[in-house]
Parts: structure tokens; sequence; C-alpha cells
């Protein structure tokens, strides 16, 4: 199969790479020219590029049998983006699909893409997903849990404060994936007939369960959870170097986690979980923090 990737060799990338170059024609969109070498190495055909570039997407996909298609390399994207940038970029994905007629499309999309455009961290994904389904491909759409990785955002706290904060309850259950759980659920997608919505989920562990897990990775017995109010929380994660727009955003995020409204529509079509569990996750955790080797 010809099979084009978006997302260069980021931590999804990588395991498509590795995994699909060696019995596939794979070709990788990349940003920036320094990972061409790397994504040739693993048996691929790298295109640099933009993803906001019809002309060069639709030049890229046209003849592919699959491709898959995630917001990676978006700058927009990579702080916040509006619901006229998701929209844009949603048409421009739909356009050149029905260009390039590719016959199967999988799509990273998110947990939270059901909801409506009162929840703009996730309408984007929302407006992708409709402007996908109007095509003529056959579309799986991967809707990922938290990502295990955006823990690492807390190293800051944890060194300053010895604690986690949020703004929901410790006892709250908190829904994780691993990027290496995420990938296999794509390649199946990719190479032959799948749901045309599923989530992807590792474990699912409490505020509490989470702590202790990180205190005893960490050797830090004293780390703690502490619920903070919208408005401190948002003060918080600004102050320890999130943009405020995207600062708000997580807000805006576990709030509705607080509500009940996140995770509805993942309970109502509850994955099985992946291998990945959070105490693996808390050993390699504790690995970045103290500057060793991850395994």
């Amino acid at each position: 199969m010809k099979i084009i990737l978006t997302g260069s060799l980021g931590h999804i990338g990588r395991h498509l790479v590795t995994d699909l170059a060696p019995r596939h024609q794979v070709t990788v969109i990349t940003t920036t020219r320094t990972h061409v070498a790397a994504i040739e190495a693993l048996g691929a055909k790298a295109a640099v590029g933009q993803i906001q570039d019809q002309a060069f997407m639709t030049q890229t996909l046209t003849g592919a049998d699959a491709a898959f298609l995630m917001l990676a390399g978006n700058e927009a994207d990579a702080a916040v983006m509006t619901h006229a940038q998701g929209a844009k970029q949603a048409q421009l994905f739909a356009k050149v699909i029905s260009q390039a007629k590719v016959k199967r499309v999988v799509n990273l999309s998110s947990i939270g893409a059901d909801l409506g455009p009162d929840v703009p961290g996730f309408y984007r994904y929302h407006q992708i997903e409709a402007a996908l389904d109007q095509t003529a491909a056959q579309v799986s759409h991967i809707r990922p849990a938290y990502m295990y990785n955006d823990f690492f955002e807390l190293f800051t706290e944890i060194r300053r404060t010895h604690r986690i904060a949020a703004n929901f309850s410790a006892d709250e259950r908190q829904v994780f994936v691993a990027p290496e759980d995420v990938a296999p659920i794509i390649i199946t997608a990719l190479t032959q007939p799948t749901p045309h919505v599923q989530y992807v989920a590792s474990d699912e562990v409490t505020g509490t369960q989470a702590i202790a897990l990180l205190g005893a990775a960490l050797n830090m017995p004293d780390l703690t959870w502490q619920t903070l109010s919208d408005g401190d929380f948002l003060a918080r994660l600004v102050a320890n170097g999130v943009a405020p727009d995207l600062a708000a955003q997580q807000v805006q995020m576990w709030a509705l986690h607080r509500q009940g409204r996140l995770y509805r529509d993942y309970d109502r079509h509850h994955p099985q979980l992946q291998p990945t569990k959070f105490p693996h996750f808390a050993t390699n955790f504790a690995k970045y923090y103290f500057n060793e080797k991850l395994i």
C-alpha cells in the first residue's frame, strides 16, 4: 500500500513509521528538513511541507491508498485554534482528500470531539471529523484519551511545591493513554476496515491513585493533590509558564470533567484498555524527572 503519514517522527509518528515502512510504501510529511535523514533511515520517504498548504498536500497525497491526518505542525494548534481556523483546516483536509482521491483516511481526533462549539479546546476536532465525513473516503476517527506525555508539564510544579493542582477532586477518575498504545490502532485502521469512531485508552486512575504511584516512583512521600477553583487553577498554570489562552482551555477541559461531560461519550463506547498502565508511566516519569535514560 501507498500510505501518507502526517506528524513527522513525533510521539506517535515514530511508532507508525517503524511498523509500516518495512511493509508498505510510506511517505512522511514533515515541516523541517532536519528530520529527512531520520525518516529515510527508517525506510520511508520524506515530504517537506505544511499541512496548511493545500497544493503541497494534494500533490503529496495523490495516488495514496491511505492517509493518516493529524494537527501536528500546525502553529495555530500548538497554542489555540479558533473556530475559524478549525473550520479552515477542516475544509482543507476534506478538499485534499477529495482532490487526491484517497481511499482510506485515519484522522487523529480527541476525546471530547463529540462536544459542541462551547468547548473551543475540542471543537477543532469536531470540525475536522465533520468535514472528512463529507468526503468519499472510508474514514476512521481515532479519539485518544489524555496523553501520559502531557504529565511532563507538571515537572516545575512538582519540583517547587511537591503538589499536583487541578480544578477537580482527587477522587475523580482520569483516563490516560500512551502514544505507543495509540499507534497500533492507527496502523490497523490504515490497512483494514475498522469502526468509524474509536476511543483509545490505556488506564483509568483517580487523582489519589496517581499521586500514590508518582510519589512512590519519585521517592516523594509528601506529594499531594490540591483542588483549586477554576480561577486559582488558571493562575497556577500561567505562573508555571503555560500560555494564558492554552491555560484557559485546560481549565475548561477539566471543568468539563468535573461536570461529567468530558467522558460521557467515551463511557458510552468504552474501549478495551491498552497495555501501558499508569505504574509503568510513573516509572518513566521518574526517569525523565531525574534526567535518566528512558526505558
